[in-house]
């Protein structure tokens, strides 16, 4: 495990779609919608998801739900 604090590196510390979806109180199936349409930022891993979750809170608030 590495010692490196998050300042000492550049990578954002990614976290699965359940995670995005507790943190918001959502289902985990609206999470993977809005990075299947494309309105969530997400990292593909072969099948696997993974978001950024300072990405995520910005188009969260740049998104408008009455479009």
């Amino acid at each position: 495990m590495s010692t490196q604090s998050q300042g000492e590196h550049d990578s954002p510390q990614c976290v699965s779609a359940e995670a995005i979806a507790r943190h918001y109180d959502v289902p985990v199936s609206q999470v993977h919608r809005g990075a299947r349409e494309g309105w969530l930022p997400v990292i593909k891993f072969g099948r696997y998801s993974r978001f950024d979750p300072e990405k995520v809170r910005a188009a969260l608030e740049g998104r408008d739900d009455d479009a």
